[in-house]
């Protein structure tokens, strides 16, 4: 399964490669940033699956 809409909150050209977060002041490499919310999109799911058992 590949990840969708993890860039979503803040689009980006391809040519854009580093994310400076809008509301704190953080700055990543996108593709940091993409790794990042993929991995909290999974514990999160995780979490509702065990939860769920």
């Amino acid at each position: 399964m590949v990840p969708h809409n993890t860039r979503k909150c803040c689009k980006k050209l391809l040519s854009q490669r580093m994310h400076n977060c809008p509301v704190c002041p953080t700055s990543l490499c996108r593709d940091l940033n993409a790794a990042i919310n993929i991995k909290a999109r999974g514990t999160h799911a995780l979490k509702a699956q065990l939860m769920s058992s």
